[in-house]
């Protein structure tokens, strides 16, 4: 099990939204290097970074500052965020990032997935989810898509991977919906899942660990490391003591 704690860039500088509303963001680091640096020297060994301004526009905005966090430390780098064509995975393999975060591109074209099939070992799925259905373009498009519906049509397709994130928790510090993650984790034992939205305590990292999922793979956290309602420390070594791994190493698998 992987801690993951996570930078989401808008204008240059590291920013939480609540439930992904772009008029409710929250400015905790303008240099979001100096963020990277400090999760680094905590120990993690993955970042989870996100692109708020491409999600919106459908393009990468902050690939520059991306760049120089890729630059600035040794732990792997996941980036997601406007990546809708397959340049825009080129480029940031090409930068030195290890896993590449799809949304919008798949769930609204699966085609997509034919394009960019020599890039499939290196794609995770993001599936950001409002009542049941999945939610593109920066969460501001609901699309009617059933999350079970698209998993099966993914893992068919060969991706294994998914950021699960419920978007009404997300930045809420309301704890996450462990009733989600253990239903998908349960009805889909091939897919690995990443657990996103609404960590707001330690023990909220003890509840996903307790439900004993080899497939649940890792938990983002943002909000509340930087709100220090969760140590990011104590969080990395709850996690390395619990004694669930999956059957592949998280970072770059």
């Amino acid at each position: 099990m992987y801690i993951i704690p996570a930078i989401d860039i808008k204008e240059g500088r590291c920013v939480r939204l609540l439930k992904g509303d772009f008029q409710q963001s929250k400015v905790y680091h303008e240099d979001p290097v100096s963020a990277a640096r400090t999760f680094e020297e905590a120990g993690a060994r993955l970042i989870h970074v996100v692109d708020l301004d491409g999600a919106r526009t459908g393009q990468p905005a902050n690939f520059d500052v991306i760049k120089k966090i890729r630059q600035a430390v040794r732990t792997d780098l996941e980036v997601g965020g406007g990546i809708r064509t397959k340049e825009s995975i080129q480029r940031y393999l090409d930068a030195g990032i290890k896993r590449i975060i799809l949304g919008t591109s798949i769930a609204e074209d699966v085609g997509f997935f034919d394009k960019i099939r020599e890039y499939i070992s290196s794609v995770i799925i993001s599936l950001d989810l409002k009542h049941g259905k999945l939610s593109t373009r920066g969460w501001l498009r609901e699309t009617g898509i059933n999350y079970r519906d698209f998993i099966r049509t993914m893992l068919k397709q060969g991706v294994r991977e998914a950021v699960i994130t419920d978007i009404s928790r997300d930045g809420t510090l309301e704890g996450p919906n462990i009733g989600l993650y253990k239903e998908i984790a349960e009805t889909f034992p091939d897919l690995e899942v990443i657990v996103s939205g609404g960590m707001s305590r330690l023990a909220d990292v003890e509840q996903v660990l307790s439900l004993k999922k080899k497939n649940i793979k890792g938990i983002i956290i943002g909000k509340a490391i930087y709100e220090k309602k969760i140590n990011l420390k104590d969080a990395l070594l709850l996690a390395a003591t619990s004694g669930i791994e999956g059957e592949r190493d998280c970072p770059g698998r």
